[in-house]
């Protein structure tokens, strides 16, 4: 989360080019996608969002955030990047009470965005396929479902139920986790 860190206003508290106005504080952003086009077509480069991130390393959302997101995207626009990843609140919780926040993430940005945009944040399979048929999104990521069930595309199609995700093992090494849970198959 280094790019959110620089587009906060909270915890990017920098008095140079990279801080202040939401120009500056995008100043990294363009650098690196600049950089990056040096190597590569930026048609294969993505980028995500998490623009309700609240309470993450000096970072929380408040009435900067969303004028700061649709800088970030207007920018991005100029570089037709491949897609962008937009992170909804995982509930309702997420958001209450909190200015500057958005209970619908794809339904302000998919308007300003002019690339792909997939849409992810506790999303099952009708509230996915409810994005992608209302036009919020051109694509769904399914993070936990998909770590909890490899054969999660199989699921969906024959409408199985689905494993539970074991939370406690996300991002930690060791046997259990990711490549031990069961298939239909199984």
């Amino acid at each position: 989360y280094l790019f959110h860190q620089f587009f906060s206003h909270q915890s990017n508290q920098r008095d140079d080019e990279y801080g202040g106005s939401h120009e500056n504080r995008a100043r990294f952003f363009r650098e690196v996608l600049d950089a990056v086009g040096e190597v590569m077509p930026l048609n294969r480069v993505g980028f995500r969002l998490n623009p309700m991130l609240n309470h993450f390393h000096g970072i929380t959302v408040d009435e900067d955030t969303l004028p700061m997101w649709e800088h970030v995207v207007r920018t991005a626009n100029g570089y037709g990047l491949a897609y962008l990843h937009l992170t909804e609140p995982l509930s309702p919780k997420q958001v209450a009470n909190t200015p500057g926040t958005l209970l619908d993430v794809g339904v302000h940005f998919r308007p300003i965005a002019t690339m792909p945009v997939i849409s992810n944040g506790a999303l099952d399979q009708a509230k996915g396929e409810a994005r992608l048929a209302a036009n919020l999104c051109d694509a769904v990521a399914y993070g936990m479902a998909w770590i909890a069930n490899p054969d999660l595309v199989e699921r969906y199609r024959r409408g199985a139920p689905l494993n539970e995700p074991d939370r406690d093992t996300f991002y930690q090494g060791g046997e259990k986790g990711y490549l031990d849970y069961p298939t239909l198959a199984a």
